[in-house]
């Protein structure tokens, strides 16, 4: 049994966030402390409390790996958009696949639906070209507006601070963006 302890306040404010979200104005939150300080658990709490105010709204998760770091560029991403991708349809997929042409190959959820071994999955040197990394972090922020304009979304990146340079550089742009999304 996990227990939430000590903080309302914080949890307050990140419903307070949520609401005004919800109402068309979007916005990026980090949650900093120290390991085991129950980053997220409060994080789960603001989920379930959200959820009983904001229908449908979608919640996706990345993890940052101290392990892979720089040698696996954009990793926490492409668990977002299979979190996202896994209860989508495969028709409305191929739509939203439209947006990330270059990273088609790199999402294990296209691999369950095309049956190709996932040990291929960053066989691409794309993602790794230093030249390619602009088109996929715009072709990115286009999806994800596209996603927000149908339903509400929260995208969790945990472990930020083991992130990758591209991980970041993607993370900056659309943070950017986002007072002007739905």
């Amino acid at each position: 049994m996990t227990y939430f302890i000590g903080r309302n306040q914080e949890l307050d404010y990140l419903i307070k966030i949520a609401s005004q979200v919800h109402t068309g104005n979007g916005m990026t939150v980090f949650i900093t402390g120290e390991a085991g300080i129950g980053k997220t658990v409060l994080i789960e709490q603001a989920i379930t409390k959200i959820s009983q105010f904001v229908p449908n709204f979608e919640v996706a998760k990345g993890y940052c790996h101290e392990l892979t770091g720089e040698g696996d560029p954009f990793s926490p991403f492409f668990q977002v958009l299979d979190s996202l991708f896994e209860r989508d349809t495969p028709s409305k997929w191929l739509q939203r696949l439209n947006y990330i042409p270059g990273w088609l190959s790199h999402l294990s959820s296209v691999h369950r639906l095309t049956n190709e071994p996932s040990d291929t999955r960053r066989s691409s040197s794309t993602l790794h070209d230093s030249s390619t990394v602009n088109p996929i972090v715009y072709d990115y922020t286009n999806l994800i507006k596209d996603l927000s304009k149908t339903c509400p979304l929260l995208i969790i990146i945990e472990d930020l601070h083991w992130v990758d340079k591209s991980s970041l550089n993607l993370l900056y742009y659309p943070s950017q963006r986002i007072p002007h999304l739905p």
